[in-house]
């Protein structure tokens, strides 16, 4: 048992490590594609394995499958959230490293939710705006979502569908969240006294009872 124990132990950390520069490669890739990716876009347009051989002229600093792997997550897929990706496969391998305890369901969920939401956002407000840049921020998928939303929705009904996920998300995170919201909808009571177990003075009672009325 105590061998079986040391060699699962010996496994995770090395399955974390190599994660864990998985995610640092990709983070190289994805900064360096904002710089570099206009001058690798018609090479990378073209897919054929001989232009990715040697001397393919790729100036993307992680070579040409780095260059690939950016340009398909952030222009084909989810756009600039695709770093929420690095972020999860960076957390996941230190968590299997042991070197931080994190609750690993809850960062893929927030990482998920996070990288779906930005990704729509982003093609929501962008749209064809950066029709001629070699990134598109919201991705393929963002784009081709809200598209499809606004189409379904309209573009007040889209603002809107971000706002709820917004706070939904917020509060998933803190319940703080209520008390930071009920707080801006009524400014004039203090912040501490919307938070659970506080009782509202006689004035603050006849305040909330005058708004009822």
């Amino acid at each position: 048992n105590l061998f079986g124990s040391v060699k699962n132990e010996i496994g995770q950390f090395i399955t974390g490590l190599i994660l864990t520069l998985m995610a640092f490669y990709m983070l190289i890739a994805f900064i360096s594609f904002f710089t570099t990716g206009a001058a690798d876009q018609s090479i990378l347009e073209n897919t054929a394995s001989a232009n990715m051989g040697v001397g393919n002229n790729i100036q993307n600093s992680t070579g040409a499958l780095g260059a690939q792997l950016a340009n398909f997550l952030i222009n084909k897929c989810f756009g600039i959230s695709s770093f929420f990706i690095v972020i999860f496969i960076g957390v996941a391998g230190l968590k299997l490293m042991r070197a931080y305890k994190v609750k690993l369901s809850k960062w893929f969920v927030s990482c998920s939710l996070l990288l779906v939401w930005f990704s729509i956002a982003l093609g929501f407000m962008c749209g064809t705006a950066f029709a001629e840049s070699h990134i598109i921020p919201g991705g393929m998928h963002g784009y081709n979502v809200s598209e499809w939303l606004t189409s379904q929705i309209g573009t007040p009904g889209v603002w809107i569908l971000l706002l709820v996920t917004a706070i939904l998300f917020a509060i998933y995170l803190s319940r703080e969240t209520i008390t930071l919201i009920r707080k801006m909808l009524h400014p004039n009571i203090p912040f501490d006294k919307f938070k659970a177990h506080k009782h509202f003075s006689p004035t603050e009672e006849k305040v909330f009872s005058d708004e009822e009325e």
